[in-house]
């Protein structure tokens, strides 16, 4: 992987550092935020098929960071659930 640094670049507000690759077929592009611990805040892959033709992508973003204990609500199994 190389580093390509873009000081322009933030997501959800913070500044990121992309670490790109393009090794035949896959293409994979990951954001990390210093401010954050080099936390990943974004990530892409592309993966080609044989002709060169992209045949997979899968991409996601943080869209918001919210500081603070986080919400227990969240960890809250369902009663009803059967786990089947």
């Amino acid at each position: 992987m190389t580093a390509r640094q873009n000081d322009h670049q933030d997501v959800a507000g913070y500044r990121v550092v992309n670490y790109e690759t393009s090794d035949s077929p896959e293409f994979v592009s990951l954001a990390f935020a210093p401010d954050l611990g080099c936390t990943l805040l974004r990530s892409t892959i592309l993966i080609r098929g044989r002709f060169g033709i992209p045949i997979e992508a899968v991409s996601w973003e943080v869209t918001l960071v919210r500081f603070g204990p986080p919400d227990a609500s969240l960890r809250q199994v369902d009663p009803t659930a059967t786990g089947h």
